[in-house]
């Protein structure tokens, strides 16, 4: 059974939040000892007190899956091999990216009958795939974590952070193709914390502004060498994008290499 808790915030309750959030709020000091916070039917108390909260306290360096280390290296082949058993794992994933470019087609078109404006069909394709990219590397995290995607967690976890989602995927939208034609390594930058920020957003919930700051400090425990690694990752992978074919299998591969590296850096 999976637990979900609500956060005591000045008075309002925050939430609800499952474990792993509250595990990562605690490490980075947003929750407190003393900060209260109950259980679904339950009454606010301590956090150091409650229930399955408490060890993380005592052992705060402990993961609740144990099977984490963390690494500072991004390895290609085995970021590949890690994203591919994610794949073969969750078939279905790549059901739903097959779903996503599908979805972005029927936007630009319907875009492009209302506006009737040149190059309207194109753009509104391209937001609105990076706005169902967002949701697809936000679920993805939760199903490589192996936790449920259920109505509960649509409801209480995954549609509140939709409007942020939202207002990310058309900003990025824009920056992205500003930044790539001309300048092709803050492009790169830009659509790698792109693809992070559902993940923070999913497991912080913090403001934008924070969750790209977050992001650029996680990135920053990557080496020179390691981080060139990364880069030419997003790199392959927006070059799938321009190729359209290859992202019903590429996207989940993508984003189980992603996941990997995401648990690692953030579990120190």
């Amino acid at each position: 059974m999976e637990y979900y808790y609500y956060i005591n915030d000045s008075g309002k309750k925050d939430g609800p939040h499952d474990l792993v959030t509250m595990m990562r709020r605690i490490r980075t000091e947003t929750i407190l000892p003393e900060t209260l916070v109950c259980r679904e039917g339950g009454e606010f108390m301590p956090a150091y007190s409650t229930e399955y909260l408490s060890s993380f306290f005592n052992n705060p360096v402990e993961d609740i899956r144990h099977e984490l280390k963390v690494s500072h290296q991004v390895p290609i082949v085995k970021t590949f091999s890690k994203g591919w058993h994610f794949t073969m794992d969750h078939q279905g994933m790549a059901v739903f990216a097959g779903g996503i470019l599908l979805v972005s087609w029927l936007f630009g078109v319907l875009m492009q009958e209302v506006l009737h404006a040149t190059g309207s069909g194109a753009i509104g394709s391209w937001i609105m795939f990076v706005f169902l990219q967002s949701c697809f590397f936000s679920i993805a995290l939760r199903v490589y974590r192996g936790q449920k995607t259920d109505l509960n967690f649509l409801e209480h976890s995954f549609a509140p952070i939709l409007g942020k989602l939202a207002f990310v995927s058309v900003l990025f939208s824009f920056l992205v193709i500003a930044t790539l034609p001309l300048l092709i390594v803050p492009g790169i930058i830009t659509m790698l914390i792109l693809i992070y920020i559902p993940m923070f957003i999913l497991d912080f919930d913090s403001d934008v502004g924070k969750t790209i700051t977050s992001i650029i400090s996680l990135l920053r425990k990557l080496d020179k060498s390691a981080l060139m690694r990364l880069g030419s990752l997003i790199l392959f992978y927006m070059v799938c994008i321009a190729l359209i074919i290859p992202i019903p299998i590429v996207m989940p591969i993508i984003a189980g290499g992603l996941c990997s590296i995401y648990e690692d850096l953030a579990s120190n």
